[in-house]
């Protein structure tokens, strides 16, 4: 086996997961087409999908003042969690063509964006963002604290 791996860009980011949840999601897929408006066709699949969620902040989109003079570092806007990757593990069961209506790419392709565009949303949705917050909270204060220093505006992280 030959393969060509090419770097196309790097570049230097603050991003911190905070969060993470694993979700798990059961799809009944079905599709029917009818042949000459007569016969119908279906082809159907179980899907489950089992998806790892991380959650968190871009630490370079925070904005702050720093006072050296007094040892405090005061937080001005502070943007909401979100979701820094999906990783999910798609499985099909029971797949079934219809007779004139064949699973494609282009099908495996579609259900595999809607499920992982339900599972960002249930992702949204729970918990998470909520947990990812508090954790954040919890993150920046103990960092001032090991420096010394006070940290104003965590409250931004509740909404």
């Amino acid at each position: 086996m030959n393969s060509l791996v090419v770097v196309e860009a790097l570049k230097r980011v603050f991003k911190v997961v905070t969060a993470e949840g694993h979700f798990t999601e059961i799809v009944d897929y079905r599709e029917t087409k009818h042949r000459l408006s007569v016969w119908p066709s279906t082809k159907k699949a179980l899907i489950k999908v089992k998806a790892h969620v991380q959650m968190g902040y871009d630490f370079s989109k925070i904005k702050w003042e720093i006072y050296e003079t007094n040892g405090k570092v005061k937080l001005q806007a502070i943007p909401a969690p979100y979701i820094l990757s999906i990783s999910p593990d798609i499985n099909y069961y029971n797949l079934a063509n219809g007779l004139f209506n064949k699973f494609t790419n282009e099908d495996f392709n579609l259900i595999q964006t809607q499920c992982i565009a339900t599972v960002r949303e249930v992702a949204e949705k729970s918990e998470l963002p909520h947990l990812a917050a508090e954790q954040a909270k919890m993150l920046l204060t103990e960092l001032a604290s090991m420096h010394h220093w006070e940290i104003e505006g965590v409250k931004l992280l509740d909404s």
